[in-house]
């Protein structure tokens, strides 16, 4: 039976449950031994001043429920290595971390600990999912209070939900923002609703294990897609878009300080982030030559639920323009706009329209087996405070395809159905494959 806590006494209970979790592998952390680990993983090791920020790198879709993703992680975050992020940098997480809080804490205490990094993280629509066991036992009845849970969560162990400027001590420093957002069907794939015929039938999990408030209703060509629930997401951002904007009109610089901007979000902004879009300069999608993989029924219908058009809207809303811009200080030089996002686990680094788009998922194994994921995924650096802002990447628009990798629509099918429990004692199904069927 379910016990009606606070969310202050669940929230200290899963901290609780993971830092005993943590005492089995305390040994990859041997430079923090004599602080205690019961000291260090609630309130995780604290970075350097976000005046004092060096580097910012960035992934998404960790996904540590996969035992393998797991000790990707801890592996990674073992040694703090000279091409990857440190104590003096920040690490970018867009969405799609875990389902369960316990497991949200468990990867923020081991990159913190091992890394000990600034963290900057915005929820995906796996951290929406409810039920089961561990949500289930804390009382969490809404997709919405979950998400409220996440964040106080992350409030609580010292990890960035909202705006902040950042290594305002050197010559390159940026605003760093956090966007919430949720998929409305805007990003459709043009000419393809013959392969959406049953799109209201199709297992993908949001679906059954996201449960939103009753005004936000659905609608037949829609699916189960709910209607204004991407819009209450992008209102949530206003506060901090008028900061960030408020910042660059009357920002004051030296002839050698250039303030730049990176935003990011765990769901895509525009149809050119989708994963088959192939000419990111194009407005029109080339179904014929685009499509030609084993699976074009799952892009299709992930293209549904891959993000929204308002939230691409809403990124090019931030920074005045330049002429606003020259009216209000002596700051004339072109800002560099960098947006991060999640979500569709296929590697993405274009600009468009002088923004540059980043997708740097870890994804799961079998995609990055089949290459659709590079094999030897890294923490991507992004932005150096020091020298230069932008750190310029190779362009990736179709990476697959770029790099030999191969659809196996086997491999790509849902996999069979299991049931978890649920607070009404019934049994609800929920399919687990990979990322385009989540």
């Amino acid at each position: 039976m379910a016990v009606n806590l606070s969310r202050t006494a669940f929230l200290l209970l899963v901290l609780i449950q993971v830092c005993l979790s943590l005492l089995q592998y305390h040994t990859l952390f041997r430079t923090e031994s004599s602080k205690g680990l019961s000291q260090t993983s609630i309130k995780a090791v604290e970075g350097v001043d976000l005046q004092h920020v060096e580097r910012v790198f960035a992934i998404s879709d960790l996904h540590i429920d996969n035992p393998i993703n797991l000790s990707w992680l801890k592996e990674h975050c073992q040694t703090q290595l000279a091409d990857g992020p440190g104590s003096k940098d920040v690490l970018i997480i867009a969405g799609d971390v875990s389902h369960e809080i316990s497991k949200l804490v468990e990867a923020f205490s081991i990159i913190r600990q091992g890394l000990k990094c600034n963290i900057f993280f915005v929820p995906g629509n796996h951290e929406a999912w409810i039920g089961g066991h561990e949500l289930d036992s804390y009382s969490i009845h809404t997709s919405l209070d979950k998400l409220d849970a996440v964040k106080d969560m992350c409030r609580d162990m010292g990890v960035h939900t909202d705006p902040a400027i950042i290594g305002v001590q050197h010559n390159h420093p940026a605003w760093i923002l956090p966007m919430e957002s949720w998929y409305d069907g805007s990003l459709a794939l043009q000419g393809c609703g013959d392969l959406c015929q049953d799109f209201a039938k199709w297992p993908w999990t949001d679906f059954l294990r996201c449960k939103w408030p009753q005004e936000y209703q659905t609608v037949p060509h829609l699916g189960k897609i709910p209607i204004g629930l991407g819009d209450m997401f992008l209102k949530k951002n206003e506060i901090g878009i008028q900061r960030v904007h408020e910042s660059f009109l009357h920002w004051e610089s030296s002839s050698t300080k250039h303030l730049g901007l990176i935003t990011f979000s765990h769901f895509l902004p525009n149809s050119q982030t989708l994963p088959d879009w192939k000419n990111p300069q194009s407005d029109v999608f080339m179904r014929s030559e685009w499509l030609s993989h084993p699976v074009p029924e799952i892009s299709a219908k992930f293209a549904k639920v891959a993000g929204s058009i308002n939230l691409e809207k809403q990124i090019r809303s931030i920074l005045p323009s330049q002429t606003a811009i020259s009216l209000h200080s002596s700051n004339r030089h072109q800002i560099h706009h960098t947006h991060v996002f999640g979500h569709s686990h296929r590697p993405k680094d274009f600009t468009l329209k002088d923004i540059r788009y980043i997708h740097n998922p870890l994804g799961k194994p079998v995609e990055r087996d089949m290459n659709l994921i590079p094999r030897d995924v890294n923490f991507k650096l992004i932005w150096d405070c020091r020298s230069g802002g932008n750190v310029q990447g190779k362009t990736i628009v179709r990476y697959w395809e770029e790099n030999g990798g191969i659809y196996n629509p086997e491999r790509m099918k849902p996999q069979p159905m299991r049931s978890f429990p649920v607070q009404t004692g019934k049994s609800a199904p929920v399919a687990y494959s990979v990322k385009q069927v989540e």
